[in-house]
């Protein structure tokens, strides 16, 4: 499970996104008051959750959405020794 942020602009009804999915409620309402302050056109935002994996973390210190990489499972140092 995650949460995506969609928006609303002015003069329209629908609801649009991005396929940005973040971990947190909190990390994705972080993103949408980032949104909010730098999209003039911007009427509202909201905070849905979605089925997907996350994607992204939100970095409130440089307002910036990093990818999660693949997670790289590395071997127990017995495992490597008892191969060798």
């Amino acid at each position: 499970m995650s949460y995506k942020v969609e928006a609303r602009c002015c003069g329209n009804d629908q609801w649009t996104g991005t396929d940005r999915r973040f971990d947190t409620r909190k990390e994705a309402k972080q993103y949408a008051s980032d949104v909010e302050s730098r999209w003039t056109l911007c009427a509202e935002t909201r905070v849905v959750s979605s089925d997907e994996a996350p994607n992204v973390r939100f970095n409130p210190l440089t307002f910036r959405c990093e990818r999660i990489g693949e997670r790289v499972v590395l071997p127990l140092l017995a495992e490597v020794q008892s191969v060798n």
